[in-house]
């Protein structure tokens, strides 16, 4: 059988059949081309240096370095999400093509996917909880020499619970992102800051309330948005800033995820270098995954240990771990007014913050290197490489001076 061509159509027929053509057939190419991930990029240093901006001379080192930032997202048609000036860099999202041309940018140095974060805990039967409320310090002097500050970067904070602080704790959202409003850090719609808050600094109006009696203040920084558990680790970067900026000594990570990224790894080293002490849940899989920030060297990492003081079920197994407490049917205050009992790695690190920070509060001589060393050394029923916080024992160990004993 001969193939025969088709009859050729009327001009203006061929036009209509090519232009639905088109339509059907490019529809989807365009989609493909035109999806985007979210990136982070770093700039080199040389190339975010204070410079010239339109002749006049830029008088702060922070306000040159957006402004290069800006210029060079403006120059390669970005639309940043993120902007963190000190540390050269910020998120964007990027389509195929665009991370591409970027990666050879020569004022590059890098280009890494922004890995998700994630609150750590779950909810718990209080029928079946065995554990104790939370750990409690030895009795504190009547004032303390230095009140430590402690940033808690979560969910935010139910300002009006009988059993948490109205006077000694400030907030904010995101200031370097528009999705959570500045002033919504005094609400909490999921329950998870209000928790680690009342751990960490609660101020035990009740005796089944948890807290260290009002001793130490907060500063909340609200990063998970309503019916939402994870954040991106630009989003946790700019809140380290914030921290710091708020004047924080201590900042409790109950949250993270799987994926080692370069530019938050630099955030957490500039972050200890500047005074921060970080503490942060090691993460619930039950495995050798590691999660991140707490794998990374200069993080405190915590996991969690049952009633009987062995590790959780749900406690990681790999060698990054520092340190472990009580993280397995922990009461604690709820943005309702009541307390709740949560379970996670979250609990444990928000036990291990409060008592790091009232130890600091009693030794302000101390430095922040030096409270993180001491705990680990006085550490009990260890493992091979960690052991249970015990408050007792670190606050007699530095009565002779902040060089503990080996």
């Amino acid at each position: 059988m001969l193939f025969t061509a088709p009859l050729a159509l009327p001009s203006a027929k061929r036009r209509i059949c090519l232009l639905l053509g088109l339509l059907f057939t490019t529809t989807p190419l365009t989609q493909a081309a035109t999806s985007t991930e979210r990136y982070i990029v770093l700039l080199r240093q040389e190339d975010t240096a204070p410079a010239q901006t339109g002749g006049v001379a830029v008088s702060s080192e922070r306000t040159g370095r957006r402004w290069a930032l800006q210029q060079f997202a403006r120059v390669n048609r970005l639309e940043p999400l993120i902007i963190i000036p000190e540390l050269q860099l910020f998120s964007v999202q990027l389509s195929t093509q665009q991370l591409q041309d970027i990666r050879r940018q020569p004022q590059v140095a890098l280009v890494e996917p922004d890995p998700l974060r994630y609150m750590l805990n779950t909810a718990v039967n209080p029928l079946q909880h065995t554990a104790p409320p939370a750990l409690q310090p030895v009795p504190p002097p009547a004032t303390l020499q230095s009140p430590r500050k402690v940033c808690v970067i979560d969910s935010g904070y139910a300002l009006q619970h009988e059993d948490l602080h109205s006077a000694a704790v400030s907030g904010e959202g995101i200031a370097e992102s528009d999705n959570i409003a500045a002033d919504s850090w005094e609400q909490d719609e999921q329950g998870h800051g209000t928790h680690v808050a009342g751990i960490i600094a609660g101020l035990a109006q009740r005796p089944s309330g948890p807290g260290r009696l009002g001793l130490l203040s907060l500063h909340i920084i609200k990063v998970f948005r309503h019916n939402q558990n994870w954040i991106y680790a630009s989003e946790l970067i700019a809140a380290l800033r914030q921290c710091q900026a708020a004047g924080a000594q201590l900042a409790n990570l109950s949250l993270g995820g799987p994926g080692y990224s370069a530019a938050e790894a630099q955030a957490v080293t500039s972050s200890t270098t500047g005074g921060l002490l970080l503490i942060a849940a090691a993460g619930n899989s039950g495995d050798d995954t590691k999660f991140y920030p707490a794998s990374y060297p200069v993080v405190l990492s915590v996991t969690a240990t049952d009633a009987q003081g062995e590790p959780a079920a749900f406690s990681p197994t790999h060698r990054s771990i520092d340190i472990a407490a009580p993280g397995v049917g922990i009461q604690s205050t709820w943005p309702d007014g009541t307390y709740r009992h949560r379970t996670g790695t979250s609990i444990a690190a928000a036990q291990v913050t409060s008592l790091a920070a009232l130890l600091w509060s009693y030794y302000p001589q101390c430095n922040h290197q030096q409270i993180s060393q001491v705990l680990q050394d006085t550490a009990t029923r260890r493992t091979l490489t960690f052991g249970e916080i015990n408050f007792q024992a670190a606050f007699a160990a530095l009565m002779p001076g902040c060089d503990a004993p080996d």
